[in-house]
C-alpha cells in the first residue's frame, strides 16, 4: 500500500470544492511536479473569518499519470487535466528565505 499525503487546501470560496475520486496535480517552476488522487476531504471551519475556504484532504500518490497530464496557464491562472479530465491545481512555491 502506498503511502498517503494529507494537506489543507485553501480556494476562493466561490470555486467548487474538491471532490473525492478528483485528481490535484502539484506544479512546479519547471513543469509538472506529481500527480495525487483525493482519497478524503473534509470542510475546515475557521477561527477566523477569511477570504479562503479550507479543506484538509488525503491524497494517494499516482505517479504513473504524471505523463498523462496536461496544464496551461492563462489569464485567469493554472488549468490541469489528467487523462483529459479536470484537475485541481496547486502551484508549488519556494520557500522565502529568513
Amino acid at each position: 500500500m502506498m503511502e498517503t499525503k494529507t494537506i489543507t487546501y485553501h480556494i476562493q470560496h466561490d470555486d467548487p470544492a474538491p471532490v473525492v475520486g478528483q485528481y490535484m496535480v502539484f506544479v512546479g517552476k519547471r513543469g509538472i511536479l506529481s500527480v495525487h488522487l483525493v482519497r478524503s476531504v473534509r470542510k475546515v471551519v475557521p477561527r477566523v473569518i477569511s477570504e479562503y475556504a479550507k479543506y484538509r484532504m488525503v491524497l494517494l500518490p499516482q505517479p504513473e499519470l504524471k505523463a498523462l497530464t496536461d496544464y496551461e496557464w492563462d489569464e485567469d491562472g493554472l488549468a490541469v487535466w489528467v487523462r483529459g479530465e479536470p484537475a485541481l491545481p496547486s502551484v508549488w512555491m519556494p520557500r522565502s528565505s529568513k
